[in-house]
């Protein structure tokens, strides 16, 4: 959580497991946005991940309509902090 004046400004989600941290659901109120916690939060989540010995970082999708559209701004967002895109292939196996 990020706190501004005792306040909760925002949040995010961290799932860990032996070789990644993935960061989902976050969030900010519209003060957390002004004061740029997202920012602050990810710096964060990810100093945090090193100090734990976590390979990686995943910061999650940065598509929309399942995978068929880039979301620019989200990818350039994600970007500013050293990530890159990784595209993956989906397989659908049915378990009749």
């Amino acid at each position: 959580m990020a706190k501004y004046s005792g306040e909760v400004v925002g949040g995010i989600v961290i799932f860990r497991s032996d070789r990644v941290d993935h960061g989902q659901y976050s969030a900010c109120s519209p003060e957390g946005l002004a004061l740029r916690a997202a920012p602050l939060l990810i710096d964060r989540c990810i100093a945090e991940a090193e100090n734990a010995g976590v390979r990686y970082f995943d910061l999650g999708t940065s598509n929309e309509c399942e995978g068929m559209v880039l979301n620019e701004s989200l990818h350039k967002f994600k970007s500013d902090f050293g990530a890159g895109g990784v595209a993956y292939e989906r397989y659908e196996l049915p378990l009749n």
